[in-house]
C-alpha cells in the first residue's frame, strides 16, 4: 500500500507542481493568452489535492515517531498555502480579460513566486527530516 500511495504522490508532485515552473517561464512573455495559463493552474491545483491527500495517507502509514509529526505538519500546511496561492490565482485569471492584463498579471506572478518559494520550502524541509 505505501508503495502505490508514494508513487502517486510523487507522480501528482512531478507532473502537477512541476507545472509551476512552466507558469513561472510563460509569465514572462507578452500577450500571454489567458485561457492556456488558466489550464495549466487548474491542473497544478487539482495536483495539489492529490499531493495534499497522499501526503495526509503517507502520514498515516509512517510509525508513530514524534519528532518526525513536526515536519510533517509544516510540509502539510506549506501544501494548503500553496493550494491556496495556486486557486485564487486561477480565479484571477479565469476573470481576466485576452491578453492578461498587466494587474492580474503582477497578482498571478507574485502567487508563482510564492508557490516557487513554498515548493523549495517543502523540499528543504523533506531533504532535512529527522530519521
Amino acid at each position: 500500500m505505501h508503495a502505490v500511495v508514494l508513487s502517486i504522490h510523487f507522480i501528482a508532485v512531478v507532473l502537477g507542481v512541476g507545472q509551476v515552473a512552466a507558469i513561472a517561464l510563460i509569465l514572462g512573455f507578452p500577450g500571454i493568452p489567458t485561457a492556456s495559463l488558466t489550464k495549466l493552474m487548474t491542473f497544478v491545483v487539482w495536483s495539489l489535492l492529490v499531493v495534499f491527500l497522499t501526503g495526509g495517507m503517507l502520514i498515516s502509514l509512517v510509525p508513530d515517531h514524534p519528532e518526525k509529526h513536526l515536519y510533517l505538519r509544516l510540509v502539510m500546511l506549506l501544501t494548503l498555502f500553496m493550494g491556496y496561492l495556486s486557486g485564487t490565482a486561477r480565479k484571477s485569471m479565469r476573470t481576466a480579460s485576452d491578453p492578461i492584463d498587466s494587474a492580474v498579471l503582477a497578482n498571478v506572478r507574485t502567487k508563482t513566486l510564492l508557490l516557487a518559494g513554498s515548493v523549495a520550502a517543502i523540499v528543504t524541509l523533506l531533504a532535512s527530516k529527522p530519521g
